[in-house]
């Protein structure tokens, strides 16, 4: 790709399909293909509403599309319905015979099959919380708020709903931790979403009887940010759904996820992919985009809380004169972790985008991508990923007609725990057995082949 106008082309003429803007198609129906999808029997229920679409000549109005994990993997296969104009419908628990009926009554008759949907199938349940309950009651059962005496706090919700006949409509469910720790017992109502801190076993009567009977918040338990003082709840709480911990979070790194096909350029791109990368090599020094990484704080997540600037500038020095290289860890050893594996199943194009943007700040014109063995759909993505990119020109040489050269590859862990370690990994990609390195010297001085 040799201009910034055919990355702009790319992205006008995609949109309609993802954002379904008036002019563009009718209909877009995604269908998670991540691995929990896909394990749960996806495949024909894609397969059935392609070869529907086909036979009901649906082809100019209606687009079928794969994507990676939507984020209800215990309720896979997930089907989500986007119309012009209208909100998004999600089925659950799909099969290639519901796909049909869909199809019939929802795509072509304008229905939405509701026995098939998240919000009203009676059967539905989310970690074995029912949807037909009005209200769910959330206490913390992590170490922090048992310790201060969550379990009894369970126990008199369940006592109190109880007493008040609420039983069939109120279901208490014990949670992990939360993460404010310091506000525990915590308790969270939905579906409004209210955050209850510093609760004790003589709150619970008020919470039940007021807010879960009468509809009243206990405005004194619920935490803000906000600032304010017990005089200003009222005003405090008109604003708790933009303020309080949950609601004010967005999807950053999963924000593609469940939305793009991950094996489609072409709706990364829609959805502004490969920009940054551009205004970075068509606007940017290297020593201006690792002070704009030093002033936005981005830390990594690995524990030590490392600023990701700091590790760039440290490896930035001779920049064309020294071979460096870019290295990410998506070994993901840790049991029961599957962050990396979303991402990179779900939306591959982030990582090779931000990859790039690695090797142009610190020099690099290599860089290698880490990845378990055991994960086979996300090396497949990436791969499909990293090809297209060269197809289009947005990794190789000269990228946008810059001159900059960024390539990648694969490399494959065999399910070694210590090779989420930065320097035992890097051993692990020279070709050797995955142990840790001494440090000093760090890896952004002397890392992979005893590069930075």
């Amino acid at each position: 790709m040799k201009s910034l106008a055919e990355l702009a082309a790319i992205r006008e003429k995609m949109k309609d399909k993802i954002v379904l803007r008036e002019g563009g198609n009718d209909i877009r129906i995604v269908v998670g293909m991540a691995t929990c999808g896909i394990a749960a029997g996806a495949r024909p229920v894609l397969n059935a509403f392609v070869e529907g679409v086909d036979k009901e000549g649906l082809n100019g109005k209606v687009v079928v599309s794969q994507t990676g994990c939507i984020g209800i993997c215990q309720y896979e296969p997930v089907v989500e319905v986007f119309e012009a104009g209208k909100e998004k419908v999600t089925y659950v628990k799909m099969t290639a015979e519901k796909a049909e009926k869909v199809l019939k009554e929802h795509i072509k008759g304008g229905k939405v099959v509701q026995e098939y949907t998240i919000a009203n199938a009676k059967n539905a349940e989310f970690g074995g919380i029912s949807f037909m309950i009005r209200a769910h009651g959330l206490c913390c059962g992590g170490t922090g708020c048992t310790s201060s005496g969550s379990p009894k706090i369970q126990d008199a919700f369940c006592a109190e709903i109880e007493k008040n006949g609420l039983q069939d409509e109120i279901k208490v469910v014990q949670t992990g931790c939360f993460g404010l720790c310091a506000l525990g017992p915590v308790v969270i109502i939905y579906p409004d979403g209210t955050f209850y801190s510093n609760v004790t076993e003589n709150d619970v009567a008020e919470i039940v009887s007021e807010h879960l009977l009468k509809g009243r918040v206990v405005e004194r338990l619920v935490y803000n940010d906000t600032g304010a003082a017990a005089g200003e709840a009222e005003e405090a709480h008109a604003s708790l759904n933009d303020t309080i911990f949950y609601k004010s979070q967005h999807r950053l790194a999963l924000r593609n996820c469940g939305v793009i096909n991950p094996e489609n350029i072409e709706e990364y791109i829609a959805m502004d992919g490969y920009a940054a990368l551009g205004k970075v090599l068509t606007e940017m020094t290297p020593d201006e985009v690792i002070q704009t990484i030093l002033d936005s704080g981005l830390r990594g997540r690995g524990g030590a809380g490392f600023p990701t600037g700091m590790k760039w500038k440290f490896a930035s020095g001779n920049r064309g004169n020294v071979q460096k290289y870019v290295c990410c860890n998506a070994d993901e050893g840790d049991p029961g972790a599957f962050m990396d594996r979303s991402i990179l199943e779900g939306d591959p194009h982030a990582l090779i985008e931000a990859m790039a943007i690695a090797g142009y700040a610190i020099g690099a014109n290599q860089g290698y991508v880490y990845v378990r063995a055991e994960y086979p759909i996300a090396v497949k993505r990436l791969q499909i990923a990293i090809d297209q990119a060269k197809e289009y020109g947005l990794l190789g040489q000269d990228i946008f007609g810059t001159g900059f050269e960024f390539d990648l590859g694969i490399r494959l862990g065999a399910g070694a725990f210590v090779c989420g370690e930065e320097t035992a990994l890097m051993t692990s990609i020279e070709g050797k057995r995955g142990e840790p390195r001494p440090r000093p010297p760090f890896p952004a001085v002397k890392g992979l082949f005893d590069r930075p």
